[in-house]
């Protein structure tokens, strides 16, 4: 009838339940990213991340909650992993992995050669610019042209005006623009004339040669100096009966105004 007994205490400590969740999984560098933390019985934090695959620990923080800024110079979209530690003050420890993708960084910029000009002279030069990359190219010339080509260099406007240039450069699901001005300005009728004879005895019937440039034919006013006589030809005959010294002149307008 005799007994014997002992005690043993045996202390089971709290456990951690870890909760974390990114507002961001995968986007274009640079690519921000917040990390929430619901994470339960932790009394300590710790995060760092690292390209999937490494050991490395980059940027530790001992904060509840985590933001990151991803960079990726590469041609391919490359995954990071965000390792996220949790102890409580019993020494328990728990912890949890996200990864975050993220795509190449896009740069368009091109330049534009010349930014002003006036008719006739309406090509421009483009010197392509943009980080080199597996891209797609989406050109608009202002004009209503389009281009894909990605070593596009130069484009011819039909007409005066000012046109915006863009370049849209796609990767995945990224997409970035550049854009540049550039202004064809219009020209004003050059006039000019010759004439067969510039003096003589009368009556004397001069041909006039119109050289003028840039103007609308329509448009030529004559008149020859003797306060009656004018033409809306191209290239007039005049006859002057009184002797003297006659100014001619001639005045068009283009449709440019």
């Amino acid at each position: 009838g005799c007994e014997v007994s002992t005690n043993l205490s045996v202390r089971v400590d709290p456990d951690i339940n870890v909760r974390i969740s990114s507002d961001i999984e995968e986007g274009c560098s640079p690519l921000f990213v917040t990390f929430t933390n619901s994470s339960s019985g932790a009394s300590d934090h710790t995060w760092f991340y690292r390209l999937k695959g490494s050991n490395s620990q980059e940027e530790v923080l001992t904060t509840p909650y985590a933001s990151y800024e991803f960079l990726n110079q590469t041609q391919d979209a490359i995954t990071y992993e965000v390792i996220y530690l949790a102890e409580n003050r019993f020494g328990c420890e728990e912890s949890d992995t996200l990864e975050v993708i993220v795509w190449p960084e896009l740069v368009p910029d091109f330049t534009i050669d010349p930014e002003r000009q006036v008719l006739p002279e309406s090509t421009i030069s483009i010197a392509n610019n943009t980080n080199d990359g597996p891209w797609e190219y989406y050109w608009s010339l202002g004009d209503g042209n389009t281009s894909d080509d990605p070593d596009l260099a130069e484009h011819t406007y039909e007409t005066y005006g000012v046109y915006a240039v863009s370049l849209e450069v796609n990767y995945g699901p990224c997409t970035e623009r550049h854009s540049e001005t550039t202004a064809v300005e219009p020209v004003s009728p050059i006039v000019d004339f010759t004439a067969d004879v510039l003096e003589g005895c009368r009556p004397l019937t001069v041909n006039f040669t119109n050289l003028s440039q840039y103007a609308d034919p329509d448009s030529y006013y004559w008149t020859f100096g003797d306060g009656l006589g004018w033409s809306n030809a191209e290239n007039p005959s005049f006859t002057f009966y009184d002797p003297g010294t006659y100014t001619v002149t001639l005045e068009a307008t283009n449709d440019l105004g």
